[in-house]
């Protein structure tokens, strides 16, 4: 029976009195969030910031744990909740885009008879001194790290946030046998430490089949693959990390090494 019909006989004063007892004692029970109608839900607008940075990192991490035991689509699931949370969580966004590129862009195992189209390097610049000098203040929009083009790349538009900037693009045809895909990304990770750590303990675990450290333009990189698919080239300077993410279009994603040095070579050398 419907509860106005059980209300029916009550439109007297007495059933005018109990009506109103009934419809604040429901609305107290909202209020309370215990509501007789239904489970209850929270609000995420009532969480503090930090309860929020804390359920995000839980989800990463548990999207770690997902992709690790195979469990591709479960960690996307997570990750999209993490940045849910916390949309400035820089290390679920970059697991996230690679996620989903290997989703979206699967490469065929290499034939062992493919020819060597990789693209040959530039001439090797001098070390800089202190790769970090100039590179430890803050800028307003991270987007003007970004490269204005990138060589032998079709780029899209740059996405920015306050902590991370990034486009995509796809090859010319030079070397579109070569390679598939490029994600170009600038990390704002607030310190010198934070940005070492990046390299250390994200591209190097991510990519750590055949890494190896190289050189742009005259700055200590970080060069590795994920083995099957994809490619990193990343480096920090100061307070900040350039990133270079590859998809091969051969399944042999170590053929990728001077075409994405090359692609990091196009960052800027100083801030604006």
């Amino acid at each position: 029976m419907k509860l106005s019909d059980r209300l029916q006989p009550l439109r007297g004063k007495k059933g005018a009195v109990l009506g109103a007892v009934i419809t604040v004692v429901l609305a107290t029970a909202v209020i309370l969030g215990v509501s007789a109608l239904g489970p209850s839900s929270t609000d995420p607008a009532n969480d503090t910031l930090s309860d929020a940075h804390i359920a995000s990192l839980d989800l990463l991490t548990e999207a770690e744990r997902a992709e690790a035991a195979g469990d591709t689509q479960g960690a996307i699931e997570l990750l999209e909740n993490a940045l849910i949370a916390n949309p400035e969580n820089s290390e679920a966004s970059d697991l996230l885009t690679r996620l989903k590129m290997e989703q979206e862009d699967p490469v065929a195992p290499t034939d062992s008879g493919a020819p060597d189209n990789s693209t040959p390097a530039k001439d090797p610049a001098p070390p800089v001194d202190d790769p970090n000098e100039g590179f430890t203040e803050p800028v307003d929009d991270l987007s003007v790290l970004m490269p204005d083009a990138v060589e032998k790349w079709r780029m899209d538009p740059v996405f920015s946030t306050q902590r991370d900037a990034d486009a995509s693009g796809d090859p010319t045809f030079e070397i579109e046998d070569l390679a598939s895909r490029i994600i170009v990304s600038v990390h704002d990770r607030g310190s010198v430490e934070d940005a070492r750590d990046f390299i250390e303990n994200t591209s190097k675990n991510a990519y750590g089949d055949r890494g190896k450290t190289v050189t742009v333009d005259g700055v200590p990189a970080y060069f590795g693959t994920n083995g099957s698919a994809f490619a990193t080239c990343a480096y920090a300077r100061g307070r900040y990390v350039f990133e270079i993410i590859m998809t091969s279009a051969n399944g042999a994603p170590v053929m990728l090494e001077e075409l994405a040095i090359n692609a990091a070579s196009a960052f800027p050398d100083e801030l604006p």
